[in-house]
């Protein structure tokens, strides 16, 4: 069994939740940022997961226009979507989860979720920063949830063994 994550990581902590995700993964992993990803053929993969972080209430553009262009070829396979996400309203995460990915994809997804979030305030811009403490944000946060990237990775994992 072969899996591919296609990410996105600005500061680091989608790389991270990637790499914990990875390693709960049953077979063989490939974790590729989505700017590397656009010449990789999809169909080699039993498995593929889209992922990366919300700003400003919306994923990646580059990784938005990924999912968009290789729609097609992502409803053939199992697919697992999350996001990385400050909010702390489960509506709201629910909100951007769904809005993130296209709604066929979202739709099709055999898991999505929402991993929580990390936030360095050194890493960031000035403007990310103003951003942040306009939202009460303003002081380093780390509320990765291992627990939601263990159930995401065993729901794959067990609908993968049924799809076989």
């Amino acid at each position: 069994m072969k899996s591919i994550i296609v990410y996105t990581s600005k500061h680091g902590s989608t790389e991270k939740a990637v790499q914990l995700l990875s390693d709960r993964l049953d077979g063989e992993v490939a974790a590729v940022k989505v700017d590397k990803a656009w010449g990789i053929n999809l169909h080699s993969y039993d498995r593929v997961i889209l992922g990366g972080p919300i700003y400003n209430g919306q994923l990646s553009m580059e990784l938005s226009s990924y999912a968009v262009c290789h729609l097609h070829t992502l409803m053939e396979t199992q697919i697992g979507l999350f996001i990385l996400a400050a909010a702390e309203d489960v509506f709201t995460l629910q909100r951007e989860l769904e809005e993130a990915f296209p709604a066929p994809l979202y739709a099709y997804a055999s898991a999505k979720e929402s991993f929580g979030y990390e936030l360095h305030l050194g890493g960031l811009s000035a403007l990310e920063k103003v951003i942040l403490e306009a939202n009460g944000i303003s002081r380093n946060a780390s509320k990765l949830s291992f627990s939601d990237i263990e159930r995401f990775a065993d729901m794959l994992n067990k609908k993968m063994k049924i799809y076989r």
